[in-house]
């Protein structure tokens, strides 16, 4: 088994496995030692606290990482440059698209692009906690 420890602050592609032609890997998130989800603050720690991999409920708009999913899930990249999210804080994903495997949180990082609320939030910069994700 191996793993990535995936950075909430880091605003680029964070790798993990690659996957071979014919071949999948199977993404696990494991649950805290406390048998909670793992948490990570990323759109507006200071004030909405921290949220799961699946995200706060909320779809992000244009200048996110992956617009459309939610805000401050994570994203897996598959090896076709396709998007993914976990299907729960706790459990598993299948990727078996050949190529680089990659991980980010889903965060603004254009600083020109004004968020879909008016303002331009702190980006990647007030982000905290990391996430583990083993295969």
């Amino acid at each position: 088994m191996s793993s990535t420890q995936v950075i909430a602050s880091n605003p680029s592609w964070q790798n993990g496995p690659t996957v071979a032609a014919g071949q999948s890997v199977t993404l696990t998130l494991s649950a805290q030692g406390n048998g909670q989800p793992q948490a990570w603050g990323v759109i507006d720690p200071g004030n909405r606290g921290l949220n799961t991999a699946v995200g706060n409920g909320v779809p992000a708009g244009n200048g996110a990482t992956a617009p459309g999913f939610q805000e401050g899930a994570l994203i897996v990249k598959d090896g076709a440059s396709q998007f993914h999210t976990f299907p729960s804080p706790i459990g598993s994903l299948t990727i078996g698209t050949p190529g680089q495997v990659s991980f980010m949180a889903n965060d603004y990082g254009d600083p020109g692009q004004v968020i879909q609320f008016g303002f331009h939030g702190a980006r990647f910069t007030d982000n905290t906690g990391q996430m583990v994700v083993d295969w």
